[in-house]
């Protein structure tokens, strides 16, 4: 068993300009028993809804439900992080095909999308985890010393090959970020990146070969002093992924989440025309939760 000695989390919502929210936040925490999941629903091209929600937000909500029901359900108390993600990502593929399969006809990559970073606590003293997508799981020991899923930073041409088209097509047009963005041969390009992300990367589509891909693991409990999971909204920016989020994450433990979001959102009020930090937006959704078991000590 394992016992919190501090929780906090904090959901932020997404502002395409300083002052202006996003149509909503995609962004879902998971708090149910001994499950702990951030999910971070993935903006679509515009027209592409299922209700009022954005397919983002829906499969984020999806993910949100289900979990929640199974952490509840005695069948799936032993059952490791891996395999619950295995089952909601096939299940809501299975949804798709059955309900909406006009959004998948050119296949899954191009369908719902989300990230998620997902966390169950065994009696046994340990911890599974499972993640897709880009959300982040920062584990530090009570020595000081880090872990972090994904181990790796996403590839450049995943990334940040999109970020450096959109900022050449604002060079080249004399025109804003907001405004390069709905040009067809943008939306066309970020398509093109979308696509080869979903594929390359693991993420949570319904597409079943995901469990072949997902980053996964089990890891005692026994020398962590604290978890902190994040929507990658979170990271501080300025860095790539994986130092992002191990600087954001060391900042929350110290500081607190919400401070350390207040942080955040200073930074990019700062930079209201998008000059020093890349981004496809103002702000995105940003969400995390900190769990807490023991003190680091100091050496």
């Amino acid at each position: 068993m394992y016992t919190l000695k501090r929780f906090e989390s904090l959901s932020l919502h997404g502002r395409k300009m300083p002052n202006m929210p996003t149509a909503m936040n995609e962004d879902h925490l998971v708090v149910a028993h001994n499950l702990y999941a951030v999910i971070d629903g993935a903006t679509q091209r515009k027209g592409k809804n299922i209700g009022d929600l954005t397919t983002g937000a829906y499969l984020a909500e999806y993910l949100h439900r289900s979990l929640t029901h199974i952490a509840q359900d005695p069948q799936y108390q032993d059952t490791e992080a891996a395999l619950l993600l295995a089952c909601v990502n096939r299940a809501f593929g299975e949804k798709m095909q059955q309900e909406q399969p006009e959004l998948i006809e050119q296949g899954f990559a191009f369908g719902p999308a989300a990230a998620i970073a997902l966390i169950k606590m065994h009696d046994d003293g340990t911890y599974s985890y499972a993640h897709a997508g880009d959300c982040a799981i920062v584990e530090f020991g009570t020595h000081g010393d880090v872990f972090q899923c994904p181990p790796e930073a996403k590839p450049y041409h995943l990334e940040g090959a999109r970020a450096d088209h959109l900022r050449q097509v604002t060079k080249e047009k004399g025109i804003s970020y907001d405004e390069a963005w709905e040009l067809k041969e943008v939306q066309d390009k970020y398509d093109e990146y979308k696509y080869a992300i979903n594929v390359e990367w693991p993420i949570v589509t319904g597409d079943p070969r995901l469990e072949n891909v997902m980053f996964v693991g089990r890891r005692s409990l026994d020398d962590v002093s604290a978890l902190v999971l994040m929507t990658d909204g979170m990271f501080l920016p300025g860095a790539d992924d994986l130092q992002g989020a191990e600087m954001a994450a060391r900042q929350m433990l110290e500081h607190g989440v919400s401070a350390y979001g207040m942080s955040l959102k200073n930074i990019y009020d700062d930079d209201p025309a998008r000059e020093k930090y890349m981004r496809f937006k103002h702000q995105d959704d940003a969400s995390a939760m900190l769990l807490q078991f023991k003190d680091i000590y100091k050496n």
